[in-house]
């Protein structure tokens, strides 16, 4: 199986300095067509802020309502064959782009509005999402716990303590999987700068299908330290999901192994095979009952397979297969 899904909402955030009098922290871009990135070491003027330091970050959510159906049928999360594989298109528009540097992708873990900002010179569209503010509901402001989400926190699904609730963002936790605590941070090194970014997000997809993670989506930006150090970075610039050519929009390509080799037709004597039998009840999937109060037939073993040709008699177990998570 495989599927491509389309973004449901994205946007950049960004605290940027305009016309060297005040921050655009309550701008809004979620109507933009592009996905701006950037950072800008002391390039303003800010009173009483020196040096300055401007930057973006971008935030991306998927609807995963189409993979949640399968979990009921062929997909099975925990399967080694299932991959996610989230996909930025790089926009050149002859603007400069930096060279050598890195990106990282966490989880989010507070939902964000998309807005209605279109304006990304002045920056004088205010809506939710922005640096401050990650949504707006019952009348009231839901401030990101750090500006520019940015309160970094773990999850410890084995213990009481749990999910912490005053993060934005998700760097590290036990995803009850036996692989202990381990850092989701997912990273991708541009080095000419033109590049589209592909990022392997089958651990966070699969435990966010579980119930394990929280349904937020992304947030992408430059690493801690290329962040925090002295360099400018003017801008990397990706396709949003309101670019008017769809096949440059962000995408989510999930795909996972459903195959069923039925070998009932091609059947040989001394080669392994398998035999599939699918029951329908009125036309639908369901389950072989047995007996006088009708038993459903269900797990290993359940089943006694003969084949049978003149004197020739082979008699083998079978079971009832396995597929999906739920």
């Amino acid at each position: 199986m495989y599927l491509v899904l389309s973004a449901s909402k994205d946007s950049y955030i960004t605290d940027k300095i305009i016309n060297n009098s005040f921050s655009a922290s309550n701008a809004n871009t979620g109507r933009a067509s592009t996905l701006d990135l950037f950072r800008l070491y002391n390039e303003s003027y800010l009173s009483g802020v020196s040096p300055t330091n401007e930057l973006s970050r971008l935030l991306i959510k998927f609807d995963y309502g189409r993979i949640r159906k399968f979990t009921h049928s062929t997909l099975n999360l925990n399967s080694t064959n299932f991959q996610a594989k989230l996909k930025l298109f790089d926009i050149m528009g002859g603007q400069a782009t930096p060279s050598n540097f890195k990106l990282i992708l966490f989880p989010l873990s507070q939902s964000f509005d998309e807005g209605i900002g279109r304006n990304v010179a002045s920056y004088s569209d205010l809506d939710a999402c922005n640096f401050a503010t990650a949504s707006y509901s019952n009348s009231t402001n839901n401030a990101w716990h750090l500006s520019g989400a940015n309160a970094q926190g773990t999850i410890d699904t084995t213990s009481d303590t749990g999910y912490p609730a005053n993060i934005d963002i998700i760097i590290s936790g036990n995803l009850n999987d036996g692989d202990g605590t381990k850092g989701l941070g997912i990273t991708q090194t541009f080095v000419e700068g033109g590049e589209n970014l592909t990022m392997d997000v089958t651990t966070i997809v699969s435990a966010t299908l579980a119930g394990i993670l929280p349904d937020y989506g992304f947030r992408i930006s430059f690493t801690g330290s290329q962040e925090e150090d002295n360099k400018t970075r003017f801008v990397k610039r990706f396709a949003s999901r309101h670019v008017r050519n769809s096949s440059i929009q962000p995408r989510l390509d999930v795909s996972w192994d459903d195959t069923i080799v039925d070998n009932h037709k091609d059947f040989y004597f001394d080669l392994s095979g398998s035999l599939f039998l699918k029951n329908f009840t009125r036309g639908q999937p369901a389950n072989i009952v047995s007996g006088s109060s009708l038993l459903p037939v269900t797990g290993n073993n359940c089943i006694k397979l003969t084949l049978r040709t003149g004197s020739f008699v082979f008699e083998a177990s079978a079971s009832q297969h396995q597929a999906g998570t739920k």
